[in-house]
């Protein structure tokens, strides 16, 4: 073959380069798109850091889960590390109060029935406490202070049980009175 010839050959492009081009194979269409995952233009004004898919290696350098280690399953280039500038540009980016974000608006739409109306869930819960104190010393002042730390803490009072006791003697009797008070509210009484 004469230099002329091979000239000849290289100048054009073959059939098979232009077929190439416009019906490019499954393997070709995969390197193309292993470019995207990033817009020519800036999105957002955030950094990498505040990204929910960005790690720390073992040396301190910040890797992007999507970019570095499933870059194949997203179909987007390898990035052995990353900028944080990088982040106005990813279509990948998503921030903690964006999940907060998508979690409340998934909530509210898990709370609707049928109809599509909201509804609310009414939960009560009912605590019962029963405070003891030893009947020894000054254990009527522990109980008004606690009575008193509850009704400012915005307990109400409905009932209150008081008892009294005396005793009283005389040279050939002992008498023993129990007195008992109840004080309580009373619901009002319907028409």
């Amino acid at each position: 073959m004469s230099p002329s010839q091979q000239e000849k050959k290289s100048l054009g492009r073959g059939l098979e380069d232009i077929s190439n081009t416009f019906l490019s194979s499954n393997e070709q269409k995969k390197d193309k798109n292993m470019y995207h995952g990033f817009s020519s233009f800036a999105i957002r004004e955030a950094i990498c850091s505040s990204c929910i898919h960005i790690v720390e290696d073992h040396s301190g350098h910040l890797k992007c889960k999507i970019f570095t280690f499933e870059n194949e399953k997203y179909g987007v280039m390898y990035l052995d590390s990353i900028t944080l500038d990088q982040a106005k540009y990813c279509e990948y980016f998503k921030s903690s109060t964006q999940i907060q974000e998508e979690t409340t608006l998934e909530n509210e739409a898990n709370n609707s029935d049928q109809t599509g109306f909201p509804y609310e869930v009414e939960e009560t819960v009912t605590v019962k406490k029963k405070i003891a104190y030893q009947n020894i010393g000054n254990v009527q002042q522990k109980m008004r202070v606690a009575l008193s730390t509850h009704i400012q803490e915005g307990y109400s009072i409905r009932q209150v049980v008081l008892r009294k006791t005396e005793e009283i003697s005389r040279a050939n009797k002992r008498e023993r009175r129990n007195e008992e008070v109840i004080i309580y509210a009373k619901a009002p009484e319907s028409k």
